[in-house]
């Protein structure tokens, strides 16, 4: 479960390929809550500076997992994905990048 404390960003449901599949404007104007189901693989990016979220799920705790193809954080290839990220359609997947 993920809600929006201050700001403005998108949250992004993906499927296992990497296809974009759904975007959740949120902002801080509107109380909005996701409910994340089990497994989806999801994302999130920042439309303004500030912007704080609350993302609760069941314990144990676990590093977070990424899929083969997200970019390591901290690389080059992670900053183009962040652009892609903010303006990416509904079907569109990452490897269109290379």
């Amino acid at each position: 479960m993920l809600t929006l404390v201050t700001g403005e960003a998108d949250f992004l449901m993906f499927s296992p390929a990497g296809e974009l599949v759904e975007r959740i404007p949120l902002a801080a104007d509107r109380t909005m809550l996701v409910q994340i189901p089990p497994g989806q693989i999801h994302g999130f990016v920042t439309l303004k500076n500030g912007t704080a979220v609350v993302e609760v799920k069941p314990g144990p705790y676990r590093e977070n997992e990424f899929v083969e193809w997200a970019p390591a954080e901290g690389t080059k290839e992670a900053a183009a994905f962040l652009d892609w990220l903010s303006q990416a359609p509904i079907g569109q997947s990452p490897k269109m990048l290379k």
